[in-house]
C-alpha cells in the first residue's frame, strides 16, 4: 500500500498517456489505448484516496487558496475567451485595417459574389498544386477563403496533380499551380503567374468569364487618326483592349465605309480619339445606330474635330474648343499639372457612384457642355468636372498662360458627360401576336458618352489613378452591365516603413535593453510582492 500511495499517481498517469497515445496514433490499436487508459485510472484514483487526508490538509492552507482562487479566475477567463470564439465562428465579420486593403478583396468582387450568390449561381474554384508548390497552394487557398467568406455557395478545391489523375485529364490540366473556374454556364482557366502567386484581378476576371452568359462585342471606329486596339505605344489603345477583354467583351475595330455601317452585332462604339473628321456616310452611319436605340462613346482632343459634332449636339453634348488649364494646388500632389487637370469632383452616376476619394488624370482635356438637345426624350448628366481655380484656355498652350477675363472660360469645368434617350416601345396588339409570328423585340435605350479626351485611356494614361476604372465602368454602364460597375483590384504594392535617424536608434535599444529591463523589472515587483503574502 505504502508503493501505491507514494507512486500509484505518478505511474497512472503515465500509462493513460500512453493509452492515449495509442489510441490517436495507431487507429488499428484502437481498444487497447482505451484499456490502457482505463487500467492507468485506477492506481491514479487509489493514489488519491491513499493520500486524502494530505490533500485536505493542503486544501485548508493558504497558499491553497490562492492557487484555487487563480485557477477560477483562469477558468473564467479561458470560458470569456470560448464564448467570444464561439460566437465569432458563427458570425463571422472581417476587418482590414490596412491603408491599401492588402488583406480583403476589391469592390467589384464583393458586388459580383454577392450577385452570383442571390442568384444561386453554384461555383467550384478547383487548384492543382504539387507539394513543390506549397508557398503558392497557400495564397491561392486564402486568396479563394476571401472569395467563399462572401458567397456560401461557393466550393473550393485544393488537389494534388500527381494524386489526381482522373482530375487532371478531366480538365486537361498541363501545368502545376493551374485553377478552375467551374460552373454550369462554362469553365474558365487561370495559368500560374511568373511568380506563381494567384491574383485576385485573375480570379476575378475568370469568374466573370465562366457566369457570363453571353458575350458582347464593342466596336473601335479607325480610318480617322483614332489610337488602334494593336498599338503598344503609348498613344496606343492596347491596355484598354485588353482591360475589356478581360472582362469578358469582344473587341474589334470596324471601318463604316467599308462595311456598309455599324455590323449587326456591334453591342456598342467607340470613338478613341480621332483627329480627321468623319465623312457624311459615316456619320448617318452613327446616327442611324443610335436612332436604333444604340450605344456610343466619343473620346475627343483639343481643337481636333471630329465630324460628329452635330450629331452630339442633337443628343445635348458639345465639346468647347479649348484646353483645360488647372492650377489647384490638389493637382500637384496628386500627381498632375496644370495642363493635365486631376479631377476628384464627380456627378451623381452609376458610372461614377463609387469614385469618392478616387482621383483620375487627364492629360491636355477640354471642356465638355450640356445643351439643350433636339432629339426628343433625351436627358443629360455630366460625369466630372474641376476644381473652382480651372479655366477653358481659348488659345494655343504654351509654356505660360493666364487667364484671360472676358476670353476664357472660368472653372469649374466639365469633361465628361452622358445623354440617354427613352426609345419608345413597340406596339402591342391587344389580341396578341399572330400565330407563328415572331414576337416583337423590346425596346432600346438610347446611351451616348462623351469625353473631352482620349489619352486618359491610352497605354500611357490607363493606370494612373482610377483611369481604368472611369473607363471600364463606362463601357460596362454602356453595354448595361451593371454587375461590372465598380472599383476593381489593384496589384498590392510594397509598403516599406521609413523611419527616421531618431526613430531607428530609439527602437533598436528599446528592443535590445529597454523592452526586456522593463519585462525583468515587472517580473521581479510581483515576485517579490507574492513572497510577502
Amino acid at each position: 500500500m505504502e508503493i501505491l500511495k507514494r507512486y500509484g499517481g505518478v505511474a497512472g498517469l503515465l500509462i493513460v498517456a500512453a493509452g492515449a497515445a495509442i489510441a490517436h496514433f495507431y487507429p488499428l490499436w484502437h481498444a487497447v489505448g482505451w484499456v490502457l487508459m482505463g487500467a492507468g485510472f485506477l492506481p491514479l484514483l487509489g493514489a488519491v484516496w491513499l493520500n486524502r487526508e494530505d490533500f485536505l490538509n493542503l486544501a485548508k492552507g493558504r497558499p491553497f487558496r490562492h492557487g484555487a482562487n487563480a485557477v477560477l479566475y483562469s477558468l473564467l477567463a479561458l470560458g470569456i475567451v470560448g464564448s467570444v470564439d464561439f460566437l465569432a465562428a458563427r458570425h463571422k465579420k472581417r476587418f482590414d485595417m490596412t491603408e491599401s486593403g492588402r488583406h480583403s478583396v476589391s469592390q467589384q468582387t464583393i458586388q459580383i459574389l454577392e450577385t452570383l450568390d442571390k442568384e444561386g449561381t453554384e461555383i467550384t474554384l478547383v487548384g492543382f498544386f504539387s507539394p513543390a508548390q506549397g508557398g503558392a497552394k497557400q495564397k491561392a487557398a486564402d486568396l479563394m477563403d476571401e472569395y467563399r467568406y462572401h458567397d456560401r455557395k461557393l466550393t473550393v478545391k485544393m488537389l494534388d496533380p500527381v494524386r489526381n489523375p482522373a482530375e487532371v485529364r478531366a480538365y486537361g490540366i498541363e501545368e502545376d499551380g493551374t485553377v478552375i473556374v467551374s460552373t454550369k454556364a462554362g469553365d474558365a482557366r487561370i495559368t500560374p503567374s511568373r511568380d506563381g502567386a494567384l491574383a485576385e484581378e485573375n480570379l476575378t476576371n475568370a469568374l466573370i468569364k465562366a457566369t457570363a452568359k453571353s458575350k458582347k462585342v464593342i466596336c473601335v471606329t479607325t480610318g480617322h487618326g483614332e489610337k488602334r486596339i494593336a498599338e503598344n505605344a503609348p498613344a496606343g489603345f492596347e491596355q484598354a483592349s485588353e482591360a475589356l477583354k478581360k472582362e469578358n467583351f469582344d473587341v474589334k475595330e470596324i471601318k463604316l465605309l467599308e462595311g456598309g455601317g455599324v455590323p449587326a452585332d456591334c453591342s456598342s462604339v467607340v470613338v478613341p480619339g480621332a483627329t480627321h473628321a468623319f465623312l457624311p456616310p459615316e456619320v448617318e452611319a452613327l446616327d442611324k445606330l443610335l436612332k436604333e436605340g444604340g450605344r456610343l462613346l466619343v473620346l475627343t482632343e483639343p481643337h481636333a474635330a471630329t465630324g460628329l459634332e452635330t450629331l452630339l449636339a442633337r443628343y445635348g453634348l458639345k465639346t468647347d474648343n479649348d484646353f483645360i488649364v488647372d492650377v489647384n494646388p490638389m493637382s500637384r500632389l496628386l500627381g498632375g499639372s496644370p495642363a493635365a487637370p486631376v479631377i476628384y469632383e464627380y456627378g451623381a452616376h452609376p458610372i461614377t457612384k463609387d469614385f469618392e476619394g478616387l482621383a483620375t488624370v487627364f492629360p491636355t482635356v477640354e471642356s465638355v457642355t450640356t445643351v439643350s438637345p433636339a432629339e426628343p426624350d433625351v436627358t443629360t448628366q455630366t460625369l466630372a468636372h474641376t476644381s473652382a481655380q480651372s479655366w477653358g484656355e481659348m488659345g494655343e498652350l504654351a509654356d505660360r498662360v493666364s487667364f484671360d477675363q472676358g476670353t476664357d472660360k472660368p472653372g469649374p469645368l466639365d469633361i465628361a458627360a452622358v445623354a440617354v434617350k427613352k426609345q419608345g416601345g413597340p406596339v402591342v396588339d391587344p389580341n396578341g401576336p399572330a400565330e407563328g409570328a415572331a414576337a416583337a423585340p423590346p425596346a432600346r435605350e438610347t446611351r451616348v458618352v462623351l469625353f473631352g479626351d482620349s489619352d486618359f485611356a491610352a497605354n500611357s494614361g490607363l493606370m494612373m489613378a482610377g483611369n481604368k476604372d472611369l473607363f471600364l465602368n463606362t463601357l460596362a454602364w454602356l453595354n448595361e452591365r451593371t454587375d461590372l460597375i465598380s472599383i476593381r483590384p489593384k496589384n498590392a504594392g510594397a509598403q516599406p516603413v521609413i523611419m527616421s535617424p531618431l526613430q531607428g536608434t530609439f527602437l533598436r535599444w528599446y528592443s535590445l535593453g529597454l523592452g526586456p529591463i522593463a519585462v525583468m523589472a515587472v517580473g521581479i515587483s510581483v515576485f517579490v510582492r507574492r513572497r510577502r503574502l
